[in-house]
């Protein structure tokens, strides 16, 4: 059935390490035939980035997300430490934010977004998780200019928003707007509404929708850490089709400030 929701999802590799990262993105990167998108080629493959230097780079540190929601101060403080970090290892270091908020962003990108579980190819929708049923429901019942519509301003702003990195290399934001939840947090105080609950994760994720609206490399990496050992994950955003840049990156910070000692143990 394609690329889900119209390109907006893809996949990436988790990992314990960059080296491993980029080990994984080196199976799954490359075209197959008739595929709607099409990267440029690497020039060598993503694992040999891992230990080369990534120059000095102009980097922008935010915690501004594009979304009005609040950010939660450990995580706002994650952010500005990697910036700090940053600077030690010799980058360019400013504060900005690039020019992403939007009134209508969510409400253009749940349009489109809901149209993955509509032709993920499950007639039944009971059949469906109660968020991605309430989607499918809500996509069936979009007319298509609407959808048109949603895709034509959401191209808009991705072109606003990109340009943006013609003056920097990479943009570090918080990965998330919230500490880690607890298990079930996403129904809490929603009644069981399924559109209530997906509002909710909107507060926790605010960073993270608009690259996949621009569609530009990304990555999270557990540089800031609470007094009760959970991770904080600090984003950084690079140019469009920027991923060795932020291997090389990635790597460089986790030399500098190595989390392997800090995971908890595998039981």
């Amino acid at each position: 059935y394609g690329p889900g929701s119209l390109g907006l999802g893809t996949s990436g590799p988790i990992a314990r390490t960059v080296r491993d990262a980029a080990a994984l993105l080196d199976v799954m990167a490359g075209p197959e035939p008739g595929d709607p998108f099409v990267a440029p080629e690497p020039a060598r493959p993503f694992l040999e980035e891992v230990g080369t230097e990534p120059g000095r780079l102009r980097i922008a540190v935010t915690d501004m997300p594009p979304l009005e929601v609040p950010v939660d101060p450990e995580c706002a403080d994650a952010a500005r430490a990697a910036g700090e970090l940053l600077a030690e290892l010799g980058h360019d270091v400013r504060e900005e934010t690039p020019p992403w908020e939007s009134d209508d962003v969510m409400v253009d990108f749940i349009r489109v977004w809901q149209v993955g579980p509509a032709i993920a190819g499950v007639d039944d929708l009971s059949l469906l998780e109660p968020i991605n049923r309430a989607l499918a429901e809500d996509a069936r019942a979009t007319p298509s200019p609407d959808l048109a519509l949603a895709v034509a301003r959401l191209q808009v702003l991705v072109r606003r928003i990109a340009a943006f990195w013609d003056e920097v290399d990479v943009v570090v934001t918080p990965a998330l707007a919230m500490l880690p939840v607890p298990i079930g947090w996403t129904y809490d105080e929603t009644d069981g509404d399924p559109r209530l609950a997906f509002a909710r994760q909107v507060l926790f994720t605010p960073f993270t929708p608009l690259v996949n609206v621009t569609g530009q490399p990304a990555l999270s990496l557990p540089l800031h850490w609470t007094p009760g050992g959970l991770p904080v994950g600090v984003q950084l955003i690079g140019k469009p089709f920027g991923d060795a840049t932020l291997i090389r990156l990635a790597a460089q910070l986790e030399q500098a400030r190595p989390w392997a000692d800090r995971r908890p143990p595998v039981s």
